[in-house]
């Protein structure tokens, strides 16, 4: 009978850089690194396991050297507890499934030269009561005709991509072996718990909110039946939460009539989706976007009492994805096509004191800008726009508390009426940029 609770105590990371017959431009970077820093990371959450590791430098693990790690890590395993099989470097799919490549592999003969995950599999699936969590940062692209391995029933795949995708690497580290390390911090800034359920990860890997990750980098799937059972371990120690987690960019819309919140309700959930390439059919994007925004849920629900009329408000938190699409691009996307003809406002959070010169210096790079402070300590920064002929004033009012910084901007006439945000586009765009870029200078 599987145990309610599986945790990984004991881990084999191999990385394969450089793989014989391979022209340079098909090489990868970060394989090794990549091992290096997934096993550092579990030794360091639970420092009794054996954990160990196979890269390059001098050369990459041959076949034998992987076996050999392999049948030593079932041997690592208890009885009842769960081991950890990770691998990245070149794959591909042939007519006996994935065959994950080693230093000996030869292009011609891949199914005689290569480690097959069907072979890796049957050895795991002959230990009793032992657990195993594949990690496989690596291409599954080849013979698209050819079926996918079976997972046995003690073992659990999480594989980088879709069955016949390819996996995407920067110069530094895999975008899935990073993704991985950040999902599983995000998680321990959260909670208090000293392991973290595989399904966490799952369920969180393929959200955009990872500022260094471009859009639809990742297409990860996982395959076998342990997924709400195996659990990874989470170092002791915990760290403030960088600021990445915390900072984030809010547009706060109030409405007059309840018409006017449901059809910006409708358009926002629209541009969220779209902005995600993801399906309003998936309940998990319907969970995601729901998170990313803040109103009274009884205002969808109508109603003519007066007694308990909800309150028309709608805050949209904007994703900091960066990559190919900046932050500042969805924001001129909701600001131009949200229609309502209640004045929104935009803010920001940083979580530290964020010193009052840095935005002073952003009078610079707008029309007229000025800087200016009022006696309550707050400071405002007042700059002019032309829209369609007309001059707008946007404003942005500057305030540290004391473990924190707020930006609050809005858009009025230069009589001092308050109009649309969509007049100051396209120079708001540079200012919000520019507000985001702001991480490490703190308040002195």
């Amino acid at each position: 009978m599987t145990p309610s609770h599986i945790r990984c105590e004991s881990g084999l990371f191999v990385g394969v850089d450089k793989v014989p017959h391979m022209p340079r431009e098909q090489r990868l970077n970060a394989p090794g690194a990549d091992a290096v820093r997934l096993a550092e990371y579990f030794s360091g959450a639970h420092p009794a396991g054996a954990w160990r590791i196979l890269k390059g430098k001098p050369r990459s693990p041959n076949l034998i050297a992987v076996l050999k790690g392999i049948h030593e890590l079932i041997g690592d395993v208890e009885v009842g507890t769960a081991g950890v099989f990770y691998y990245a470097g070149h794959a591909e799919v042939s007519e006996n499934g994935l065959v994950l490549k080693t230093a000996d592999s030869h292009p011609r003969f891949p199914n005689d030269t290569g480690l097959r995950l069907s072979r890796v599999l049957r050895l795991f699936k002959e230990a009793r009561d032992k657990y195993f969590l594949l990690i496989l940062d690596c291409c599954r692209s080849g013979l698209s005709e050819a079926a996918a391995d079976d997972i046995p029933p003690n073992c659990c795949v999480l594989y980088a991509c879709q069955h016949g995708d390819v996996t995407v690497e920067t110069a530094a580290d895999g975008i899935f072996t990073r993704s991985l390390i950040d999902t599983i911090s995000i998680y321990m800034h959260r909670e208090t718990s000293r392991e973290c359920p595989l399904g966490f990860i799952v369920s969180n890997l393929h959200r955009q909110i990872f500022a260094w990750r471009p859009l639809g980098a990742l297409s990860y799937e996982i395959c076998g039946n342990l997924v709400d059972r195996l659990m990874l371990p989470l170092p002791d120690t915990r760290q403030p939460a960088s600021w990445d987690i915390d900072l984030n960019l809010i547009v706060r819309y109030r409405f007059g009539d309840s018409d006017a919140f449901k059809s910006a309700f409708v358009s926002v959930v629209k541009l969220l989706a779209s902005w995600h390439s993801l399906s309003l059919t998936s309940r998990t994007a319907k969970e995601y976007i729901d998170e990313q925004l803040h109103y009274d849920r009884t205002a969808l629900e109508g109603g003519d009492d007066t007694d308990t009329s909800p309150e028309l408000f709608l805050d949209v938190k904007v994703p900091l994805s960066s990559g190919l699409r900046k932050p500042s691009s969805f924001l001129a996307s909701i600001l131009e096509n949200i229609r309502t003809e209640d004045p929104e406002k935009i803010a920001i959070h940083w979580p530290h004191q964020v010193r009052p010169s840095i935005f002073q210096m952003l009078r610079h790079t707008l029309p007229n800008g000025e800087w200016s402070q009022s006696q309550t300590g707050g400071y405002g920064l007042r700059w002019r726009a032309a829209h369609n002929g007309a001059c707008f004033r946007g404003i942005a009012w500057v305030d540290n508390a004391e473990e924190s910084t707020n930006v609050v901007m809005a858009c009025e006439t230069l009589d001092a009426v308050p109009v649309r945000m969509k007049f100051l586009l396209p120079g708001l765009m540079d200012l919000v940029d520019l507000m985001l870029a702001i991480r490490s200078e703190r308040h002195a």
